[in-house]
C-alpha cells in the first residue's frame, strides 16, 4: 500500500486538538505533531487556527516505507467508511483518523 497522507486528530473537553499528520514528499515523508486551537482574530473578525508544533520530521524513503508497512499491517484500507461511537462512554474524548492511499 502506498500512502499519500494521513491525519489523526484527538479532541477532549478543552478547545485544543492534538494533531498527528504525515504526507509523502519527493524524497520520503513529512511527519508532524502539533497542538491546534482556534482563537479569535480581531484583524479579520473570525477565528483563526493557531498551531504549536511539538515535533516535525522530514524522513527519507526508508522511513516512508516503514510507515506504509505499519499501516499495511493494521490493514487501514479496510477501515474505509467506518464511523462509530459508543454513546455510553462519557469521558469527553474523541478522535478522527483519515488516510489517503
Amino acid at each position: 500500500m502506498e500512502l499519500k497522507c494521513f491525519q489523526l486528530v484527538q479532541t477532549d473537553m478543552t478547545a485544543q486538538r492534538r494533531v498527528y499528520e504525515g504526507y509523502k514528499t519527493g524524497s520520503g515523508v513529512h511527519l508532524e505533531y502539533y497542538i491546534s486551537e482556534n482563537e479569535w482574530d480581531d484583524t479579520v473578525s473570525e477565528y483563526a487556527e493557531c498551531r504549536d508544533t511539538v515535533r516535525k520530521i522530514d524522513g527519507d524513503e526508508k522511513l516512508f516505507q516503514k510507515l506504509c508497512e505499519l499501516f499495511d499491517n493494521y490493514k487501514i484500507e479496510k477501515w474505509a467508511d467506518f464511523h462509530g461511537y459508543d454513546s455510553h462512554v462519557l469521558d469527553g474524548n474523541g478522535m478522527c483518523f483519515k488516510a489517503v492511499t
